[in-house]
């Protein structure tokens, strides 16, 4: 089993993701770009239909902004906002959609390179990372959400 890098990362709601800040809930990390953003809710329902509590898992979305010249991140961040606006809308109303929706803007590339992501235009990646701070998943494309939901089952 491989230990994850250390790292941190602010969401767009100034969460603090990462390890060991995020331990000990469970972290789910879909590595993605504007073009597999469904795979993000994809996961995100599968999980959340047998994990309805954000007690013991966190599922973030990593979304590569380093191509965003830096007069631009207005406009990225006003995206990133609606976004968020619009799957917070889409929530029960008895939720906090903080506990929720976890995106997580990677402005340097900085985490898509610590996790040797590669290209995810065309499929995304997913990484879970139990809550020892240990990779027990890695999965580029597929079914993530089963995946995910088979790997969970181990965990929590």
């Amino acid at each position: 089993m491989m230990r994850a890098p250390k790292f941190e990362i602010v969401a767009t709601t100034g969460r603090i993701i990462g390890v060991p800040y995020s331990l000990p809930k469970v972290l789910v990390l879909l590595f993605q770009d504007q073009s597999t953003t469904d795979v993000a809710r994809d996961v995100n329902e599968t999980l959340r239909e047998v994990h309805k509590e954000p007690d013991d898992l966190i599922i973030a979305s990593v979304v590569n902004l380093s191509g965003v010249p830096r007069f631009m991140r207005g406009m990225a961040e006003k995206m990133l906002k609606k976004a968020y606006e619009k799957a917070a809308a889409q929530l029960p109303d008895d939720v906090d959609p903080v506990d929720y929706i976890v995106l997580l803007p990677d402005w340097g590339g900085d985490l898509f390179r610590v996790f040797n992501v590669g290209d995810v235009s065309r499929k995304a990646l997913m990484v879970i990372i139990d809550d020892e701070g240990n990779i027990v998943a890695r999965q580029h494309g597929g079914n993530l959400g089963k995946l995910a939901l088979q790997e969970l089952d181990k965990l929590i």
